[in-house]
Formats: structure tokens, sequence, C-alpha cells
């Protein structure tokens, strides 16, 4: 009887030993199954999905780098909106004062034009005065001295003796210096109006034909 109790007790002990062996087996036995059935992955696929990963992390650089020429491009285009603005009241300003130079052009022109004949009307009657003077000179010269005026012995002379000719040639030349000296004004006058229009077709002509 007790042999046959500790049979059974041993076949037990054996039975639970077979078990828990078993037991601890099996977790082992799985992840080994688990790793046979996983798929395997060949090189090209790898090299593939680090090449796409590559230009991903490229394609995000080239991202960031367009979005800063956006930004530059923005601050540019809103530098550029500044500066037409300036430039354009520039250009008014300028054909403003352009327009007030043509007009004292004209006045110029007009002042130059009454000058002209001013100074012909001039030399007209200054030469009207010089016939007029050489006509008296001529009478004077032709108009005796009556001899009862004249000292005894005394020889025949003209009214144009008792004149001062170098006077009258000296009112002569100082006629005809103060007509070239006009002249010479006059002159100098017309290098200053077309030097002035030079320069206003200088200034006119870049702000007529820009367009901001």
């Amino acid at each position: 009887m007790a042999s046959s109790s500790s049979k059974s007790s041993l076949r037990r002990s054996h039975g639970d030993s077979s078990g828990a062996s078993s037991g601890h087996s099996h977790p082992r036995s799985a992840t080994q199954s688990r790793l046979s059935t996983a798929p395997s992955i060949d090189i090209d696929t790898l090299v593939n999905h680090l090449l796409v990963a590559k230009r991903s992390l490229s394609s995000m650089t080239l991202v960031l780098r367009a979005n800063e020429i956006a930004n530059d491009a923005r601050q540019s285009h809103d530098d550029v909106s500044i500066l037409a603005a300036q430039a354009g009241f520039l250009r008014t300003s300028i054909l403003d004062q352009t327009a007030i130079l043509v007009r004292t052009r004209r006045s110029l022109q007009s002042t130059y034009e009454w000058g002209k004949k001013d100074f012909r009307k001039l030399v007209k009657s200054m030469d009207l005065v010089d016939g007029q003077l050489d006509h008296t000179m001529e009478m004077l010269r032709g108009t005796g001295v009556e001899s009862v005026f004249r000292p005894q012995g005394e020889e025949r002379r003209s009214l144009l003796d008792f004149i001062d000719e170098g006077g009258v040639d000296g009112v002569r030349e100082a006629m005809k210096q103060s007509i070239q000296e006009l002249q010479a004004i006059q002159q100098s006058f017309d290098g200053d109006l077309l030097r002035f229009d030079n320069d206003i077709r200088i200034i006119h002509r870049p702000a007529r034909s820009s367009r901001v």
C-alpha cells in the first residue's frame, strides 16, 4: 500500500516537472516561429527607401529655401513699391520745375525780342542823329564868318572853325563803341538762351520718357 502511494506521487511529480518544462519552452518556440515566418527585405528595397527618404529631406530643404526666397521677394517688392512711389514724386516734381523753366525761357525770349527791337530802334535813331550831325557840320563848314566879325587881315573862316571837331568825333566813337558792346551782349545772350534750351531738353527728356 505504501509502495503504490509512493509510485503515484512519483508519477505526479514527473508529470508536474514535464508540464513545467513544456511551459518554459513554449514562449521560446513562439518567438522563433515568428522570426522564421517574418518576410525578408532585400537590399534593393532598403536602398530605394533610403533614396526616397533622402529625396524627401532634399525636398524639405528646397521648400524651406523657397519660403526664404518668397519672403525676400515680398520684402523686395515692398521696397520697390516705396522706391517707385518716391521716383514718381520726383518725376512729377521735375516735370513741374521743367514747366517753370519753360515759362521762364519764354519770358526771357519775349524780353530778348523786345530788346532786339528796341536796339534796332536805337541804332536807327543813332544813325539818324549821326546823319543830322553830318548835315549840321557841313552847314557850319559852308557858312563863312562875315568880314565885319573878323579881325582885319584874317583869312576867311567858317563857323566850323569855332566847333571842337574832336569832341564831335569822340561822341561818334562813343556811339560806335556802345553799339559794339550792345551787339556783344546780344550775342552772349543768344548763347545763354541756347544753353538754357539745351539744359531744359536734358532735364525734360528723361523725365518725360520715363514711366513709373
